[in-house]
């Protein structure tokens, strides 16, 4: 166990508060703002930031464990955010060749116009919640807490999966 924890991302020991928050009283304001900076940087660089915290960051597990965790997020959002925009793609294009088809006759831009202000307003929606969910989890970090929900859970798998240890154990 105790090589498989030098590749660990969570700092030794962890104390436990509750099933879903950890506090760790060896981290020091550093860590802290640099665990915060992995989530802030998702707003402004989303994928870059993150990654460049990780491979550049101070190399502390708990920086390291809010980064992974901030690009895993980020991730997830760009593909949800990729399906959605395919999937807005694919009924333009279903609904201009149906028009074509017809020889423009039931063709209305309001219908076009409406459809493009609805997507860019679930864009614009879906980006505020990343914004205030980045925000939030950088509060989070900073407080040396690791975050509940369901990215924690997956990167708590992932970690235990490559190298046998998860923040998410009891100590």
């Amino acid at each position: 166990m105790e090589n498989c924890q030098q590749f660990a991302i969570w700092p030794t020991p962890p104390v436990v508060l509750s099933d879903n928050e950890w506090v760790d009283s060896n981290l020091n304001k550093t860590e802290r703002a640099w665990a915060a900076m992995a989530h802030f940087s998702g707003i402004f660089f989303p994928v870059l930031g993150p990654l460049v915290i990780f491979a550049f960051g101070m190399k502390s597990r708990f920086v390291r464990f809010h980064s992974i965790h901030a690009l895993i997020g980020t991730l997830l959002l760009n593909v949800f955010l990729f399906v959605l925009g395919a999937l807005s793609i694919a009924i333009s294009v279903y609904g201009l060749y149906r028009n074509w088809q017809d020889g423009f006759e039931n063709f209305s831009w309001w219908t076009v116009i409406l459809k493009s202000a609805a997507t860019w307003a679930i864009f614009a929606l879906i980006g505020l919640a990343n914004t205030v969910l980045n925000i939030s989890q950088g509060i989070v970090a900073y407080r040396g807490e690791v975050p509940a929900g369901f990215t924690t859970r997956l990167v708590g798998r992932l970690l235990e999966k490559r190298s046998g240890f998860s923040p998410l154990e009891s100590a």
